[in-house]
């Protein structure tokens, strides 16, 4: 874009929006939400709009996100010439006449601004179903006419600093999305503390919860048992919780999850038992393959995982790598994204085999100890057409 538009740049981005049909007009104006010019990424956004949709009728979210690009009301954010499009933003130009839009036309949301509830006494927020903490510290209880009866979703969007008053999650009986991590800036920079961890123990018996990210949240350094036994849970984002070192025993019980990230928790050293029975996982990011003493799962564990299309493993040190164990990942049919991390420098590591799915198209490797390039990853770049990525060898 140049500095700044000319009058038909503007009135073709006026056009294009009143040509919209009124449910993408409601997705855009939601954007407003975030501060002017601030870069989104594509898949956080489809998670919010699809919550939206969820209590507003069945839209396709995706297609939402592809005629508001045509539109030029949003703008693909790309990175090198990655035809993709993975992050966007507002389009500066259209911003303004979006605000006032939203000002003159009170479009009617389904989410309420923790900021707007706390400076009016009379707000009136059990007509909304969805609630977005946009300031930075943020105080959770029943003042200010904020019951916590009714809430479905919960959004953090801004807060760094999360003080929930005793009961105020248990008193939630429709809870279904609880997304207090960082997901609009998935950054190390954006830091998030939580004054205490005894709101997870409030999270028992939530029977509709099924969205969980504390992605990135201080603090937290162990989970307690309630929190596997959520059984209509299919998302439990734990990305970044430095803190955490201790999951509950058995995961078994979480039979609809679909997404499970323990990736960058750098104190967890074992798995929970029964990862292998969670047969509708499409994503499994940060396993760890520790030491026998720890842990004695294999990679033929997760055969089962049939839906699998995304995972990660990182092998720590002192890790028990058996005969062809690795070998087994072949079968994994639907298995697209594949990241392998070592953190050993044990020269008997590089022997391992490894053997890949048909479907693979990323594979990102770091820390392998070996000195050479092993045979399995000849055989990988010369039979397929595949991406790799990483920092595979140990400098």
């Amino acid at each position: 874009l140049s500095s700044s538009p000319t009058p038909q740049d503007l009135e073709m981005l006026k056009v294009n929006y009143d040509n919209l049909p009124n449910y993408c007009k409601h997705f855009l104006l939601s954007l407003l939400l975030f501060p002017d010019n601030v870069v989104i990424k594509k898949r956080n956004i489809i998670l919010w709009w699809d919550e939206m949709a969820y209590y507003g009728g069945d839209w396709d979210t995706i297609n939402v996100l592809d005629k508001l690009l045509n539109s030029k009301l949003i703008l693909p954010h790309r990175q090198g010439k990655n035809p993709v499009v993975n992050k966007f933003k507002i389009n500066p130009w259209a911003y303004p006449m979006l605000k006032r839009s939203l000002l003159q036309n009170g479009v009617k949301e389904n989410l309420k601004l923790y900021s707007q509830i706390i400076s009016s006494s009379h707000s009136h927020d059990w007509l909304y179903s969805t609630l977005a903490l946009d300031q930075q510290r943020v105080k959770l209880s029943d003042g200010f006419d904020f019951k916590s009866n009714h809430w479905r979703v919960v959004f953090n969007v801004s807060a760094s600093y999360l003080n929930f008053e005793p009961q105020w999650i248990t008193k939630m009986k429709s809870l279904e999305v609880l997304q207090l991590g960082r997901w609009l800036q998935d950054s190390a920079l954006h830091h998030i503390e939580v004054v205490s961890d005894e709101f997870l123990k409030q999270l028992k018996g939530q029977k509709y919860l099924r969205y969980i990210s504390f992605r990135g949240i201080s603090g937290i350094s162990k989970l307690p048992s309630s929190i596997f036994q959520l059984k209509s849970l299919e998302t439990l984002d734990l990305k970044a919780c430095h803190n955490l070192e201790t999951l509950p025993n058995d995961i078994s019980s979480l039979t609809n999850l679909r997404h499970l990230d323990l990736s960058k928790c750098p104190l967890l050293d074992r798995m929970p038992k029964g990862i292998e029975k969670l047969t509708k996982l499409k994503v499994l990011k940060g396993f760890v393959k520790g030491s026998s003493s720890k842990s004695s799962y294999k990679i033929s564990h997760l055969v089962n995982l049939k839906k699998l299309v995304r995972l990660s493993i990182y092998i720590e040190r002192g890790a028990v790598i058996y005969n062809e164990e690795f070998l087994e990942l072949e079968e994994l049919f639907e298995l697209k994204h594949l990241k392998i991390s070592w953190n050993v420098s044990d020269v008997r590591y590089s022997d391992i085999d490894i053997s890949f799915p048909l479907k693979i198209e990323k594979l990102h490797l770091e820390g392998f100890p070996g000195e050479n390039i092993p045979k399995w990853l000849e055989a990988t770049v010369l039979s397929y057409q595949r991406h790799i990525s990483g920092n595979p060898f140990k400098c």
